[in-house]
């Protein structure tokens, strides 16, 4: 699946998307959007400065 990409927070370049996996909901907010799929989590690396960021996202 085609994802936005990802800007570092810390300085600006586009992150690189390093895994992906299922994650159960912390919310009923997100446990009501993941009745309409699979809820991951993406780890994301900078490149450029090494920072490390996830994201939740419905699959």
């Amino acid at each position: 699946m085609k994802r936005d990409s990802m800007k570092c927070p810390k300085c600006g370049a586009e992150m690189n998307c390093h895994a992906e996996k299922p994650v159960d909901p912390l919310s009923a907010k997100e446990a009501a959007a993941a009745a309409q799929g699979a809820l991951v989590e993406e780890i994301h690396l900078c490149p450029r400065c090494g920072f490390t960021e996830s994201r939740r996202l419905i699959a």
